[in-house]
């Protein structure tokens, strides 16, 4: 069998992750940027799965 190719539609998303964890969010003040959203996770861990992905 073939490699599979993997297309994965939809957005990707920046989540803000707060520097400082248990803190309520309205003293929270600075933030880490990282990236997420389902297509970008299933993108990544495709190679995991020996498969070609798209975007």
């Amino acid at each position: 069998m073939g490699k599979s190719f993997i297309v994965c539609l939809g957005e990707l998303l920046i989540d803000f992750v707060p520097d400082v964890n248990g803190q309520a969010l309205v003293d929270v003040v600075s933030f880490q940027r990282a990236a997420g959203g389902a297509p970008a996770n299933v993108a990544a861990a495709s190679p995991n799965w020996a498969a070609t992905r798209g975007l």
